[in-house]
């Protein structure tokens, strides 16, 4: 007999990873985030000159692609340890995937943005087309 948390292949009953309810631990807390972004935008003005906040963006999309590669590889983490076994997991699945978005970040991408604007590169045109002044045509 199959139903609601069953497995249809073995007839054991077995417990889903998360909860009901972690969806809403989930999507609160990104909830409350962009609510605070919305109505009070200076709010997050004294985070923003941090140096490293603004590396990790830069990286961010890499660490996006990669991490569902580690996601698996290092599952075993998880699976020896009980309790804190998912917090090392994480902080291992996030550390490798920013060493790989950091790499293919300044390996890949980084020399790849030059030929997205050559003129601007080259510095003979300014952010809004017009000839920067002080420079002559030759």
């Amino acid at each position: 007999m199959t139903g609601p948390g069953t497995s249809s292949r073995t007839g054991r009953r077995y417990s889903p990873p998360l909860s009901s309810t972690s969806g809403v631990f989930q999507v609160t807390p990104s909830g409350l985030g962009i609510g605070v972004c919305v109505v009070a935008p200076g709010v997050l003005r004294p985070v923003t000159p941090w140096r490293w906040l603004a590396w990790l963006g830069l990286v961010s999309y890499g660490i996006f692609l990669y991490h569902q590669v580690f996601v698996g590889a290092f599952r075993f983490i998880a699976d020896d340890v009980q309790f804190a076994g998912y917090l090392w997991y994480t902080l291992a699945v996030f550390a490798a995937a920013t060493v790989c978005a950091a790499l293919s970040y300044y390996i890949v991408e980084r020399p790849l943005l030059r030929f997205k604007e050559p003129q601007r590169a080259r510095g003979s045109v300014s952010a809004g087309g017009a000839r920067r002044p002080g420079r002559r045509r030759r």
